[in-house]
């Protein structure tokens, strides 16, 4: 991006000389200032237009451009990101295993324990946030709840 980024340009002109959209926008802002059937019958309460009425047909649109090298610099980059959170898994500190075992050993599965468990969960962490919690520590070591929670004990 670097390399194609016009510092005195604004954001919507470099944005259109790399080849992305700079109106993100642009679909919501359409508003014409009539008042059309559609939107009377919306007020009055009366129900949306099905779909496949005449009336809110939109234009076509034209066909695409071709990606700049930017762009396509910016996919490939976006790609290789995602091919690697897909290998690397879910991740927790030492801490966060250290919490998660506690918990584990002292209640096993049963959540709303631990989340009143003011000794060992002293950030007072939900039941649903603390469940999570062992289900990301499961897919981490890379064995099932319940193995995991006979495990433990």
């Amino acid at each position: 991006m670097e390399q194609v980024w016009d510092r005195r340009k604004t954001l919507k002109e470099n944005y259109a000389s790399i080849g992305l959209n700079a109106g993100f926008n642009t679909k919501i802002n359409t508003f014409t200032g009539e008042m059309t059937d559609a939107m009377a019958r919306r007020i009055q309460g009366l129900g949306d237009v099905p779909f496949d009425s005449e009336e809110e047909d939109e234009e076509e649109q034209p066909p695409a451009a071709p990606p700049t090298a930017a762009v396509q610099a910016l996919e490939r980059a976006a790609e290789e990101v995602q091919a690697h959170n897909a290998t690397v898994g879910p991740r927790m500190t030492g801490g966060e295993r250290k919490f998660v075992e506690a918990l584990l050993q002292a209640h096993g599965t049963n959540y709303k324990a631990m989340a009143k468990d003011i000794k060992r969960n002293r950030s007072q962490e939900t039941a649903g946030n603390l469940r999570r919690k062992v289900e990301r520590y499961a897919r981490t070591v890379g064995i099932s709840i319940n193995a995991l929670c006979s495990a433990v004990k």
